[in-house]
């Protein structure tokens, strides 16, 4: 019995909590290129600042290089946590964001036994347009890149300044 009661009030807690955060916005926005690159994205609105949103991303999760005599199979994994801050655009449905993200990239090859490790900071720029339940949008992603792979020709530090992406948001 003590348990019971233990158990309504743990779930009375859960619920109120749950319940004060039913105010803020929920996002999740797909996010691709002409080159392939395709991104899954989490955005929650933060409960003091109304204009800035947490972001979680999923990108390029997939294996490459399968074939029947398995000489060469891969497979890449990016994740990435950051935030952006968004600034309407007075008068219209155009919203304007900013904000860094952080990403991991791990990158494993069985042909030469190599695993590759990046670090990714990205500065994202972006506008979206929005209608009821769904933005559409463009957003730049400038980063800079460090590698780090056994293999020494893998190593180095990448930068990209120009790097559009389109968007498409969904709030749930």
């Amino acid at each position: 019995m003590k348990t019971i009661k233990l158990l309504i009030i743990g779930l009375g807690i859960i619920g109120t909590s749950f319940a004060q955060d039913v105010k803020r916005e929920r996002e999740i926005s797909f996010v691709t290129t002409t080159q392939g690159d395709h991104q899954i994205v989490l955005k929650k609105q933060s409960k003091k600042k109304p204009n800035k949103f947490r972001r979680i991303s999923f990108s390029n999760i997939d294996t490459y290089g399968i074939n029947l005599n398995k000489e060469n199979i891969g497979a890449n994994l990016n994740f990435g946590i950051g935030y952006e801050k968004r600034f309407p655009i007075k008068e219209s449905k155009f919203t304007f964001y900013r904000g860094p993200e952080f990403i991991t990239s791990i990158n494993a090859l069985t042909e030469n036994e190599t695993l590759t490790l990046s670090q990714k900071f990205v500065y994202n720029l972006g506008l979206n347009y929005s209608f009821k339940k769904i933005s559409i949008g463009i957003e730049n992603k400038s980063y800079i890149q460090v590698s780090a792979s056994p293999i020494f020709e893998d190593n180095g530090i990448a930068t990209k300044v120009i790097n559009p992406y389109l968007t498409i948001s969904l709030k749930l």
